[in-house]
């Protein structure tokens, strides 16, 4: 008996001993190369020689505004997961382009994230910049013009901020906000660094945020950040968010009692200065819209879930999930769509565009 006794105070000491040591381990390693956090860009960070390889954390910058919190790099530049990408001097992935609009132009100002902003697609395959080229092609008799002030990670209540700060110095006809299912939350690089002497398990923050099957990530630097969606319960529910680690002071930007908040502020913006709004639902994932029972009655939807359903029956696709249309193919977590994807989200804007009268 003694001798199973010992057998397994030896067994349950190692045990001890390797837990201990992956805690100190991952606490080490934490201090040495944790760059994924909001609070990263406070520092001085060499933006690499241009035409170079580049990190998102490269191209953003904290924003003055609290409530926008961080925006393109102005200036910036360099080559995203292999794609080209160039910011602005107004800091957005756009060309430069003046506030005064020529009196023949119509202007749609975007607001969007990561998707509008178009990870993984070169800049004209943007949905938006394949909307702007069709509306000058069929219809030359005027200018158009799409601007997208869009980064990853934003949501509704930021967008509305950029919107009221920058969208309007645009002089837009028209608002286009690009709904996602993740719009309730806020990117995890948002929430505070851990503190190396925390009292919390390292080991089960990690796991947490390597193992976790709603998480989807984005690389900053050399770890990957994350922004975590809870399945949703039902169609009518915008979703809710594990916003555990987020500052005080950005909680009100969170949720789904925010979201709801922001589209009546939307909704305000667009009756105050009488131009219109629309939101976008390209509802190529096949996912039912959950945002009908909440959005004003002044904002109309385009909902392209029919849309894409005719595309997936016409090629013989089951479903989004095809690498032809998601980066990630059927099963890598990239969910962003490929320049075929935007081309069919333009497609479908124009269509609803031009058969609701929305475009002069």
């Amino acid at each position: 008996m003694r001798s199973i006794g010992s057998k397994l105070a030896l067994a349950a000491g190692s045990v001890l001993f390797s837990l201990l040591f992956s805690e100190i381990a991952l606490r080490a390693y934490y201090v040495q190369s944790s760059t994924g956090y909001l609070a990263d860009l406070e520092e001085d960070r060499d933006l690499p020689p241009p035409n170079s390889d580049v990190t998102l954390g490269h191209l953003i910058t904290l924003s003055p505004n609290p409530d926008i919190i961080y925006i393109g790099r102005p200036a910036a530049s360099g080559f995203l997961e292999g794609i080209h990408v160039r910011i602005n001097r107004e800091g957005w992935r756009e060309d430069p382009i003046p506030f005064d609009k020529p009196s023949d132009e119509f202007r749609i100002v975007g607001i969007g994230d990561s998707v509008m902003y178009g990870m993984g697609v070169e800049e004209n395959e943007r949905y938006l910049d394949v909307l702007e080229a069709t509306l000058n092609q069929e219809f030359p008799e005027r200018r158009w013009r799409t601007v997208a002030l869009a980064i990853p990670g934003y949501n509704l209540m930021i967008e509305v901020e950029v919107l009221r700060e920058v969208g309007l110095r645009y002089d837009p006809d028209l608002i286009l906000y690009g709904y996602v299912g993740n719009d309730v939350c806020l990117p995890r690089f948002v929430a505070d660094k851990k503190s190396v002497l925390s009292t919390d398990s390292f080991i089960a923050h990690y796991v947490r945020q390597q193992f976790s099957p709603q998480a989807e990530g984005i690389r900053r630097g050399r770890v990957v950040v994350r922004a975590s969606r809870e399945p949703r319960a039902s169609s009518e529910r915008l979703g809710s968010c594990r916003n555990d680690g987020v500052p005080e002071r950005y909680r009100h930007l969170a949720g789904e009692q925010s979201l709801k908040d922001a589209l009546v502020k939307l909704a305000a913006i667009s009756r105050e200065t009488e131009i219109p709004a629309i939101i976008l639902f390209d509802g190529r994932r096949g996912e039912p819209n959950p945002m009908t029972p909440n959005v004003p009655e002044s904002i109309p939807i385009i909902d392209l879930h029919e849309h894409f359903q005719r595309y997936y029956q016409a090629h013989g696709l089951e479903s989004y999930e095809h690498p032809s249309l998601r980066l990630g193919g059927e099963s890598g977590p990239n969910h962003h769509p490929t320049a075929l994807g935007h081309h069919l989200i333009a497609e479908g804007i124009f269509d609803a565009l031009v058969e609701n009268k929305l475009v002069p």
